[in-house]
């Protein structure tokens, strides 16, 4: 027998009954049980043992028994950890300080409240598991908390399937105490702390637990205290968590309305079964910030239009991982995508794919984690940390929002994911269920749910061939798809209102015969554009328009199917960085191809003399106006022109020096003339001329 001090003073000694070469573990046991004391004491007001015991039992017991104010630990227990027995599963580490938390905390509530009726575990086991955990949150930060949380929660579902769940009040079976008290229970605690407040929910247990210390209590005692702290009936609560079998789901949807000073946008929260709770909910900022606001359990409005100074961009609800919240839940708006929205989320890491062993394609996906660290740097002032795939554990994977740098057969993580996501990109396309984006020689990048952990996303990025660093953080769509060679893309959505109904995109796009590649050598100005569509689609040409008429590009529209389409093509200065554009749209994609011209030959348009001198002419008469031009290729007689009066729209091109203008009013006015050569290049620099028609 030893006995160790209490350095804090909380309580007198522990007394420590055990071997002598177990003495050293049995003073860092004690230490730790003074710290978990002295906060328990602090925390529910009830002042600690004055003495405690730490009793050595033979390994047969297999457990460590808490009773008030003592631990009986079995002697393995005592061991440290790289010292255990490994295959010993049965026997808990006393070095787990999640372990010892709880076993103080119900030698703790176990000594001094004692729970009665149906609801007796609930009051002891749940409250004590509850207790550790909260010791952990002061301890390790609420991060853990949450963690420890999430994993009960996890747990839970895991083990008690709806059909076969029942009300907390009715469990006696000895194998299912654990997973409704020590998983379900700490959970129903948590939710009602989020209820009531914080401080209430800790005035209420100092309370609870000072009232009837050394007595029997109640559910009911426990609600009146708790009540008389926070204002609030709680009969409501604890009828559905303890004397009902159910669960929560929910859904949030988030839309910003038009407008900005303030924005304007409607968030909409809905329950999917009868069990329902108030919650916090959170609106996410572009600076990053958060605005909150509480969503009453009785509130009669399923949506709410609300405003703020800054720009939002989705909403939460706050902290889901300490509600009974299915995974069927939507409980963070930004994860139902776009790309842009992933970047919102926070609590990142990047993974590189370890390529199997391959050492140049390790370098490219390094420098392609080390562009998304800056980025995310750059543009949200966020640290993420770089790892390699095979570093990940299973709890990384439900922990993070993930960035996966690498193909499926080139990142652990992501083949791992392969038949749990319906999403797969390879050398062939990307595959969505059983539809496929096809074109080889493609990158790109997409986001989808975590399979380990449906509400966080994974985003998986196969940009580390590109040598331009294809930037992805204000990318709007849930995926994005580049080929290499050709560079035509193809983005679009999964889904858009329910991350768990996705669609197979109908696949736009446009297969060309003519040009084979990306460039249009033009030694004419016609080019036939030949090819097969698999939607219709459009092709937008001659871009340099507006800069030469003042009027929209040709935009022309093609059915789905073979096509041969011959294009009038303009040339000339304004023209030669000109390209055709063709583009597809379906409700879930666009494709879009850019295609260059490549002007051979003379591209010089012709020269035109148009005098300027200010000419008057009556009412009635004919404006009669000459010129000429010359070119260093085309006859000039086969030269053609165009006219414009007042900014109006030309006339069609057509041979002749004169323009004979009829019907002219009285003003002032201005003519513009434009030439084009048998090779089209245009000439839209000639000054106008102004006249004047007088009564």
């Amino acid at each position: 027998m030893l006995k160790i001090e209490d350095p804090k003073k909380v309580i007198s000694k522990t007394t420590f009954f055990g071997a002598k070469d177990k003495l050293d573990r049995g003073k860092e046991i004690s230490s730790a049980i003074f710290d978990l004391l002295a906060y328990y004491e602090s925390v529910f007001g009830t002042p600690a043992p004055k003495n405690y015991m730490v009793i050595q039992m033979p390994d047969k017991f297999k457990t460590v028994i808490a009773e008030r104010a003592s631990l009986f630990i079995p002697t393995a227990a005592f061991a440290k950890v790289e010292e255990k027995d490994k295959k010993d599963k049965k026997i808990l580490d006393l070095a787990d300080p999640e372990y010892l938390a709880e076993r103080v905390a119900s030698s703790w509530w176990g000594g001094t409240v004692f729970g009665v009726g149906p609801e007796a575990e609930f009051l002891n086991t749940s409250l004590s598991t509850y207790s550790g955990i909260l010791y952990i949150g002061q301890k390790f930060g609420e991060s853990k908390m949450i963690e420890m949380l999430r994993k009960a929660r996890v747990e839970y579902f895991e083990k008690v399937q709806p059909k076969d769940e029942k009300p907390l009040s009715s469990i006696t079976q000895e194998d299912k105490l654990d997973i409704y008290f020590r998983k379900k229970g700490p959970l129903v605690f948590h939710m009602l702390r989020q209820v009531i407040g914080e401080a209430s929910f800790f005035k209420g247990l100092k309370n609870y637990a000072g009232k009837f210390a050394g007595k029997f209590a109640t559910i009911s005692d426990i609600s009146q205290e708790l009540s008389k702290a926070s204002g609030m009936k709680l009969d409501w609560f604890f009828e559905q968590w303890v004397n009902q079998a159910g669960r929560l789901t929910y859904n949030i949807d988030f839309v910003l309305t038009p407008g900005r000073n303030p924005y304007k946008y409607k968030i909409t929260l809905e329950s999917k079964t009868p069990f329902k709770m108030p919650f916090k909910i959170d609106v996410i900022m572009t600076d990053r910030t958060v605005e909150s606001f509480d969503w009453d359990l009785n509130d009669p409005d399923m949506e709410k239009i609300l405003s703020s100074k800054k720009e939002p961009v989705g909403a939460r609800i706050h902290n889901p991982e300490g509600y009974i919240l299915t995974d069927e839940s939507i409980v963070n708006t930004l994860t139902k995508g776009p790309i842009s929205n992933f970047f919102y989320l926070g609590n990142f890491i990047i993974a590189e794919g370890t390529w199997q062993g391959n050492e140049l394609m390790v370098k490219a996906a390094d420098a392609r984690a080390q562009f998304y660290k800056k980025m995310l740097k750059k543009y949200y002032n966020l640290d993420v940390p770089i790892v390699l795939d095979k570093d990940l554990n299973s709890e990384d994977l439900k922990k993070y929002n993930l960035i996966l740098i690498g193909c499926t057969g080139c990142n652990s993580i992501l083949y791992y994911f392969s038949d749990k996501i319906p999403v797969k990109l390879n050398q062939e396309g990307m595959h969505v269920h059983d539809t496929m984006i096809p074109n080889p020689e493609r990158e790109g990048v997409y986001i989808v749910p975590n399979p380990s952990n449906p509400w966080s996303i994974v985003l998986a990025d196969e940009f580390f061939y590109s040598t331009d660093n294809f930037d992805t953080h204000n990318l709007n769509v849930d995926y994005y798809l580049r080929n290499l060679k050709t560079g035509d893309s193809t983005k679009g959505y999964f889904h858009k209102f329910d991350k768990n109904l996705w669609e197979a995109p109908v696949t736009p796009g446009v297969k060309l015969d003519s040009p084979k590649n990306n460039q249009i050598e033009m030694f004419e100005n016609t080019f036939t554009l030949k090819g097969n569509a698999t939607t219709d689609f459009y092709i937008t040409y001659n871009q340099g328009n507006p800069k030469v008429f003042g009027t929209p590009p040709n935009r022309e529209f093609i059915p789905a199917g073979p096509f041969e389409k011959k294009i009038d093509f303009l040339r000339g200065k304004e023209f030669v960085n000109d390209s055709l554009i063709i583009d597809s749209k379906t409700q879930f994609a666009t494709y879009t191809r850019v295609l260059k011209l490549d002007f051979r030959g003379e591209i010089e348009p012709p020269k035109i003399k148009l005098p300027q001198v200010v000419r008057r002419f009556k009412l009635g008469q004919d404006v009669v106006i000459d010129w000429e031009a010359t070119d260093n290729e085309t006859f000039e007689s086969d030269i053609q022109f165009a006219w414009s009066i007042d900014r109006s729209s030309p006339t069609q091109f057509a041979k002749g020096k004169r323009a004979t203008l009829k019907g002219i009013k009285v003003g002032k006015h201005t003519f513009k003339l434009y030439g084009i050569d048998a090779r089209g290049n245009i000439n839209a620099s000639v000054p106008p001329v102004s006249f004047e028609v007088v009564k």
